[in-house]
């Protein structure tokens, strides 16, 4: 009996062992796999975490970029409010006023001026004329005072001192223009008494004289106002605004230059196609009239001749077509009336040279490049062209006509 219990205890212990042994095993396995999945979960922890700090970062750097390197330059910021669209003119001939593609390729380099040239800055340009005008009125009153028109400041006299010298200097220029302007108003009242108690008749000089006068007078008032207040603005106004200035108070310096823009407009309406046309429009009348373009016909030919014609006299062409009219019949008026005092005085073989290329100018003639002996073969053909058979209500008809003529290069 104690054998069977010992050998019982015996087999009991084995069996204890074996599930010992066995338990040791699966514990083993399963801290095993217990440490892999903690190990996994860690790595998938760190990853996500990583990701998680990834994504945080590409959101931050698109909300608020980092500050730009000091050494970096900045870009040109660029005006992009709306503007109109400029159309373009397709090899057709039509015209497309489409918006350009997002993506269309611009050539930058021919927008761009060519190399070695700079562009002035936009506040040079725009005082450009007015340094020019300042400019040049100085030198008004530096020749005025050379030829003794104005008295010169003393020598060594400061800059304030020269200032108010040139002021006190003009009021006297300016105020003797007006007394003279006074002083012809008493010559032409003489020059009419004389004529009214039969006299010698008005000669061609005391025409344009009184003429001048009346001019003159118109313009007094206004010039007046400017005298009393800023009068150092004359001489910018000689300049820029020369109608507004009496005869009287214009330096001979200022005379010069308003004659040579005068006679540079003058130049830019002698295309002889438009004269041509107003020639042959006036072929087409009967031949009792053939010479002889009124300003209603002058009108229906179009605007542009009645602006060459206008513009070769010497007239201002703004305006409507009757203003414009209105203009070269009052001229044209004064020419008869001037034609009519130079038939009487030797067909204007007393003129100088001054007097004569004046005389043309008036009548639309270029006599810029005409020799004294030209000019006044050409003075006399007017004269024979205009006042040959003539009738009063046609003298103006008839200069617009030779007007036409004398430009047109033809010898009709």
């Amino acid at each position: 009996m104690l054998r069977s219990i010992a050998r019982n205890a015996r087999v009991e212990r084995q069996l204890a062992a074996q599930r010992h042994a066995s338990l040791l095993g699966q514990g083993s396995a399963s801290s095993r796999i217990h440490y892999a999945y903690r190990d996994s979960s860690a790595c998938s922890r760190l990853l996500f975490t990583r990701l998680q700090h990834t994504k945080v970062e590409t959101s931050g750097s698109h909300a608020n970029p980092p500050p730009p390197s000091p050494n970096v330059p900045r870009k040109a910021k660029v005006d992009i409010k709306p503007a109109p669209v400029k159309p373009t003119v397709t090899p057709n001939g039509a015209t497309s006023t489409s918006k350009p593609s997002r993506h269309m390729k611009v050539d930058h380099a021919k927008s761009l001026p060519p190399k070695g040239v700079e562009l002035p800055p936009a506040d040079t340009v725009a005082s450009v004329s007015v340094s020019g005008g300042l400019s040049e009125a100085k030198k008004d009153i530096d020749k005025a005072q050379e030829h003794g028109v104005m008295a010169p400041p003393p020598p060594g006299a400061s800059w304030i001192k020269r200032m108010i010298h040139h002021a006190r200097e003009l009021f006297k220029f300016y105020w003797n223009g007006l007394k003279q302007i006074n002083r012809n108003r008493l010559l032409v009242a003489e020059i009419k008494k004389r004529v009214q108690e039969g006299g010698a008749p008005i000669s061609r000089s005391e025409y344009r004289f009184m003429r001048t006068y009346k001019e003159d007078a118109l313009k007094l008032i206004p010039f007046l106002l400017v005298v009393i207040t800023v009068e150092e603005l004359i001489p910018l106004i000689a300049i820029y605004a020369p109608f507004m200035l009496p005869s009287t108070t214009i330096f001979p310096s200022q005379l010069k230059r308003m004659e040579d823009k005068a006679l540079a407009k003058q130049l830019t309406f002698t295309a002889p196609q438009t004269f041509l046309a107003i020639v042959n429009a006036a072929r087409e009348h009967q031949p009792s009239q053939r010479n002889i373009v009124d300003l209603m016909g002058l009108r229906n030919l179009g605007r542009s001749n009645m602006r060459a014609v206008a513009g070769v006299l010497r007239l201002a062409t703004w305006g409507p077509a009757p203003m414009i009219l209105r203009r070269i019949d009052n001229h044209l008026k004064f020419v008869a009336e001037d034609d009519l005092l130079l038939a009487t005085e030797d067909m204007g073989g007393r003129l100088s040279d001054r007097e004569l290329s004046i005389a043309l100018y008036e009548r639309g003639i270029i006599a810029t490049d005409l020799k004294p002996e030209l000019a006044r073969k050409q003075l006399k053909m007017w004269l024979t062209s205009v006042s040959f058979g003539a009738e009063e209500h046609h003298a103006v008809s008839r200069r617009i006509f030779a007007v036409a003529k004398a430009n047109a290069n033809t010898t009709a």
